[in-house]
């Protein structure tokens, strides 16, 4: 998450996840590619911490960063009852005194980096934050998915929320353009959220040349099918 969620930060959980029970069944799937032994984790974009509530309870210690000021605060209120570590940090720009056996970076935080040069220097610096044969587990938006099955609208409802989002392609670039009109009652929301994306054999370069040993992609995180043209995400688990 980023700044890009300001707006309707108080709408995020509900629109995106709906509950914590969606965050908890996801946390299960994510920590079965976890190495045998993993104490502390780092959660990129940590947004409003659902998913850090939830590793928190399994007894693994977790550090938060995240873009927004507003995520930051919203996290630390969620996690107070564990006194986490939460910053407000750019992963561009990160520098990590500490070591971690896993990092996350859920909900395509790392496709908000718009210049791919953003991108690898983001991993460099998650790699040199990772302890020997740690993991990297991350999601991105499906380029392959994106050019071949691309809906320039988008419409989801639910909850007393609807969400429009028109889109454009930018191929050149690799980037989704978005506008979002979110409503709920009375209360209107506009944001405009870019994304760059990606196709697997160019995301397994970028991810060997960082340093990564052992890279595989799947459509979700419970890792049964290899990447596809019909999801709208690259689910990645990395290996040091």
């Amino acid at each position: 998450m980023n700044k890009l969620f300001t707006k309707y930060l108080d709408l995020y959980d509900q629109l995106y996840y709906g509950s914590q029970v969606l965050y908890k069944k996801e946390v299960a799937e994510i920590i079965k590619f976890f190495p045998k032994k993993v104490e502390n984790i780092l959660d990129i974009g940590c947004g409003t911490g659902k998913h850090a509530l939830e590793l928190f309870k399994l007894g693994y210690s977790v550090d938060c960063i995240d873009i927004s000021p507003l995520a930051v605060k919203t996290a630390k209120e969620n996690l107070k009852k564990y006194r986490a570590d939460i910053k407000l940090q750019n992963i561009v720009n990160y520098k990590s005194v500490k070591k971690y056996d896993a990092v996350l970076a859920l909900f395509m935080v790392l496709s908000y980096l718009q210049k791919e040069s953003d991108f690898t220097k983001a991993l460099r610096n998650i790699y040199k934050s990772l302890n020997k044969h740690a993991v990297l587990i991350f999601d991105v938006v499906n380029g392959w998915q994106l050019e071949n099955n691309f809906e320039p609208k988008l419409k989801v409802s639910g909850r007393g929320i609807k969400a429009i989002w028109s889109r454009k392609l930018v191929p050149q670039k690799q980037l989704l353009i978005t506008s979002a009109l979110i409503t709920k009652g009375k209360n209107i929301y506009n944001e405009e959220e870019n994304f760059r994306y990606y196709f697997p054999g160019q995301l397994k370069d970028i991810l060997k040349q960082a340093g990564f040993k052992k890279v595989k992609i799947f459509i979700d995180y419970n890792g049964r099918k290899r990447y596809n043209t019909k999801r709208t995400k690259l689910c990645v688990v990395c290996y040091k």
